[in-house]
């Protein structure tokens, strides 16, 4: 990064790259003027900085991977729910008997010490017939 100090042709120099054929990397902080560069420059290769840093970004790109995949099954099993939600409504309005009792047969819902509750998606016959077809859905 290089600025110019405000009111003088001076420029600043923080962490400059210098180009070297080498393959080395030097870096220099200083003082540039009409006179020359002032400055102190450390130079390497820096092999444990960037292996460090492309490790890091392999583990980010890696987790982003991973959080889509888990949006995208989260999202298949909300429509799996959703579509066994709608069978045993149709089911319900079908046999004219109330919803949370087609539902407890159906295994959409059960018996739990709280009361009834519903069945989580996972649990859901639709849903492991589901992942047995779709090798995606498996986690």
């Amino acid at each position: 990064m290089r600025f110019q100090i405000p009111g003088t042709t001076d420029h600043v120099r923080l962490f400059e790259r210098v180009n070297q054929p080498d393959g080395y990397d030097i870096f220099d902080v200083g003082l540039e003027t009409d006179v020359g560069i002032d400055s102190l420059a450390v130079g390497g290769s820096f092999a444990t900085a960037k292996s460090w840093v492309k490790s890091k970004n392999e583990a980010a790109a890696t987790k982003k991977e991973k959080d889509a995949k888990a949006k995208a099954v989260d999202e298949k099993l909300e429509a799996i729910q959703d579509a066994e939600f709608a069978r045993i409504l149709a089911l319900s309005e079908e046999e004219g008997r109330p919803f949370q009792e087609v539902a407890l047969r159906e295994g959409y819902m059960r018996h739990s010490p709280g009361g009834v509750e519903h069945t989580p998606a996972s649990d859901l016959p639709v849903c492991a017939r589901a992942k047995a077809n779709d090798p995606q859905l498996v986690a």
